[in-house]
């Protein structure tokens, strides 16, 4: 049988999370399926996960949202909005 891995950042809510356990549950009627996420969150799995599906977890902590924002930066991915750049509290995205 073949195998399908997944691999997402959490299994918290959200768009993208929901997506990941629907298509997770699909395979799994005709596929072996494993969800790899990096972070194990408070409440995940937060979508129903069929049995069939094992789910692991690279990281027992849960991210740090000033870290990955200022990884992005350095990365030159994220860019500061406006409230930061006039010297304002932080977006609350």
């Amino acid at each position: 049988m073949k195998t399908v891995r997944i691999i997402t950042l959490h299994l918290a809510y959200g768009g993208i999370e929901k997506a990941v356990c629907q298509m997770a549950n699909l395979f799994a009627e005709k596929y072996d399926v494993e969800i790899i996420s990096v972070y194990d969150m408070p409440d995940a799995p937060a979508f129903p996960i069929d049995e069939r599906v094992r789910v692991r977890y690279l990281l027992d902590e849960i991210p740090n949202r000033d870290e990955w924002r200022d990884c992005a930066r350095r990365k030159g991915r994220l860019r500061p909005c406006a409230r930061e750049r006039e010297g304002g509290a932080h977006s609350a995205r």
